[in-house]
């Protein structure tokens, strides 16, 4: 299934090589927006090194650069003290007393 919405949303790309079993397998858990995200990163990557084809590597490598991005995101969440926000707890010193 994720390998044939791959298909769908590269449709109109050109990636050397392309094998979307290859890469349902990695992306396995990401939410279509995440997909886009990828394919995002994969042609900006490209871009950079002044390519206008995309090949199986950058999509590979996009993959992994979006996973820990994610993963450092989600321990920056759980680090960081978001009990206060939640709870409703004191945000600072900011006073109401205008």
């Amino acid at each position: 299934m994720r390998s044939d919405i791959l298909r769908v949303i590269t449709r109109q790309m050109e990636i050397e090589d392309f094998d979307p079993d290859e890469l349902a397998g990695a992306t396995e858990g990401l939410t279509g927006s995440d997909l886009r995200m990828v394919l995002r990163e994969a042609v900006l990557g490209a871009l950079t090194e002044e390519r206008t084809q995309l090949t199986q590597d950058d999509l590979m490598a996009a993959v992994e650069d979006f996973e820990e991005r994610d993963n450092l995101k989600d321990m920056d969440m759980i680090e960081g003290d978001h009990d206060a926000l939640v709870a409703g707890g004191d945000l600072g010193s900011h006073s109401h007393d205008h």
